[in-house]
């Protein structure tokens, strides 16, 4: 194992985190009827990415990476200059993990598939921390920014409705 004081430090030196030689994800695997399997990374790391999902991948029966895709969060400082709100609320008591009252949404999500890469950028955001605007792209150099409008009823607690979507760049994607 581990000694204790290389994780920790001693009496003559203060610990460090979030760890730089420690595994920051954990895997959850699920195998599919057909012999794939798709694998899920997970965040462990407390106070920065735990729970989040960081990247899936799909494998096929002869253990080769078919789909791979990433995910980015926004960062705290990022959030700091959004027209949402932070967090949910406050974690009581002190002893749950804070990550799970902080509103960080996916920022890009990129998917790498048969030699081509797609990449989703998340611009801007609304005050309910949904995707205002994006920009869609791929390796073949199509590209397209795309504005979401949302239609809310806050009186009746109905929000999210989809109003619109519109291509506000002039290069629409193309299907590969």
């Amino acid at each position: 194992g581990v000694v204790p004081q290389l994780l920790w430090g001693d009496h003559t030196q203060s610990p460090s985190y979030p760890c730089t030689t420690c595994t920051t994800y954990k895997t959850v695997t699920i195998t599919r009827p057909d012999g794939s399997k798709q694998r899920e990374h997970y965040g462990i790391e407390y106070q920065l990415n735990d729970g989040r999902l960081l990247q899936t991948q799909i494998v096929d029966a002869a253990s080769n990476v078919a789909q791979s895709t990433d995910y980015t969060y926004m960062t705290d400082t990022e959030v700091a200059t959004q027209p949402f709100y932070g967090a949910y609320g406050h974690v009581l008591g002190g002893i749950a993990e804070p990550v799970t009252a902080q509103i960080r949404p996916q920022t890009q999500t990129v998917i790498a598939q048969d030699g081509t890469t797609f990449t989703t950028h998340n611009d801007t955001f609304d005050s309910f921390a949904r995707v205002a605007t994006q920009t869609q792209s791929n390796t073949t150099g199509a590209s397209r920014q795309v504005a979401t409008g949302y239609s809310d009823n806050t009186a009746l607690w109905v929000l999210g409705q989809p109003a619109s979507t519109v291509s506000i760049a002039p290069a629409p994607l193309t299907a590969v």
